[in-house]
């Protein structure tokens, strides 16, 4: 048998003939890193009026992003992609400004209503997590009423 192909026929069951052999090739599992992206949220993205290099370091961010979205912090990016730290900085303000970076305890993510790398799990805790209204405690001493 040869690599790569998985070969059918069809078999009587009557006379143990097999005929009618075809060759179907198997294929390859797609290689390399992949996200999903939500063409929606990419139109949208397309209409906000963002900067140049906004648009340079998303595309980065996209490319760079590890799972569940974290994206690398901005000296990183930088240096990569040949900018200024204060000009990623800047971007990252104006993405995170777009709703398209969320800035938490752990870092910047990538918004999950544009684009997700992780399982389907995550993508839901994350969505939950960021829709989840944000109640603030009143300071001390201030009755609410």
């Amino acid at each position: 048998m040869r690599k790569n192909v998985r070969e059918y026929g069809l078999y009587d069951k009557k006379t143990g003939e097999l005929s009618d052999v075809f060759i179907i090739p198997i294929k390859k599992k797609v290689g390399g890193r992949w996200m999903r992206i939500f063409q929606d949220a990419a139109g949208k993205v397309s209409q906000d009026k963002l900067r140049g290099e906004s648009y340079r370091v998303l595309f980065h961010l996209i490319s760079a992003s590890d799972f569940n979205n974290m994206v690398p912090e901005t000296g990183k990016v930088g240096e990569v992609i040949g900018l200024k730290r204060a000009n990623v900085c800047r971007a990252y303000r104006e993405l995170k400004g777009a709703g398209i970076l969320i800035e938490k305890e752990t870092g910047y993510y990538l918004s999950p209503f544009l684009a997700w790398k992780g399982n389907d799990q995550g993508l839901e805790t994350m969505c939950k997590e960021l829709l989840k209204p944000k109640v603030k405690a009143l300071p001390e001493g201030v009755v609410n009423g």
